[in-house]
């Protein structure tokens, strides 16, 4: 055995014991090594019955976001809630309610979902910076409530890659016209527009849907790095983001 299959077992069994699984009620409850931005583990119940396996978060997302304000009836907040079920990529679990997270998946696909659900509820925690007593603090976040508040906005939106490699990105945009935009921070410009051009580089996203979005005015950037991002995104800035509010949604009316 190489030394880099040994490195590749010794992380798979780390992974391992991470997830706890102890017996609950007709199933299985899952807590896995994802956890929310308040250190919340990710506890998923699993029901299995034949072949097929049916997963849930039994509701701990739409609670977690409504101890932090965010009213998953408003509309914008809803269609968001509602894309973000939708991207599990499974059929929802048989008896699941609107304000659950879940799937439902043969034994063979059960990790797959299991990844899937856990992925969603990261995505799903995005949406507290929604709420409305919330005061955003870095740019990503008042990226997404700015946007949040006209359009349906999914946070850490997955963006398709070549070759399989799909990468999280700020957030999408939009349900008619989807478009997938990078926050890109002035703290730390190189490292900011080095991840940027890496995100985009490798996407399969047509380059007008792909926004690259500065921090700040266009003089705190180098003339070199907007064209840079002009190669592989549409490039906007801070200074403009109400404009690009109302050009998304006209676009999304007509």
């Amino acid at each position: 055995m190489s030394i880099a299959s040994s490195f590749v077992d010794e992380l798979v069994s780390e992974y391992r014991r991470q997830i706890h699984v102890e017996p609950n009620g007709s199933g299985f409850l899952f807590t896995l090594p994802q956890t929310l931005h308040d250190g919340t583990p990710v506890q998923l119940q699993v029901e299995f019955e034949g072949t097929t396996a049916q997963i849930n978060d039994q509701g701990l997302l739409s609670d977690h976001l409504d101890m932090a304000g965010v009213d998953l009836g408003r509309k914008q907040i809803a269609a968001a809630w509602q894309q973000i079920r939708n991207s599990i990529g499974f059929g929802p679990a048989l008896s699941a309610e609107d304000w659950e997270l879940s799937a439902f998946a043969d034994r063979e696909s059960l990790s797959t979902a299991l990844s899937a659900v856990a992925d969603s509820a990261i995505r799903a925690d995005g949406l507290r910076v929604m709420a409305s007593q919330y005061r955003p603090k870095t740019f990503s976040e008042r990226v997404v409530s700015t946007l949040g508040s006209r359009l349906t906005v999914v946070p850490r939106a997955i963006m398709p890659g070549k070759y399989g490699a799909n990468r999280m990105v700020t957030c999408s945009v939009g349900i008619k016209n989807v478009n997938y935009i990078q926050a890109v921070g002035a703290s730390d410009r190189m490292a900011s527009f080095d991840h940027t051009i890496s995100l985009f580089a490798s996407s399969t996203i047509p380059a007008e849907h792909r926004i690259a979005l500065l921090q700040g005015p266009v003089k705190k950037w180098e003339n070199w790095q907007i064209q840079a991002l002009e190669d592989v995104s549409s490039t906007r800035f801070e200074d403009g983001l109400a404009a690009m509010v109302d050009e998304f949604a006209q676009a999304e009316a007509a």
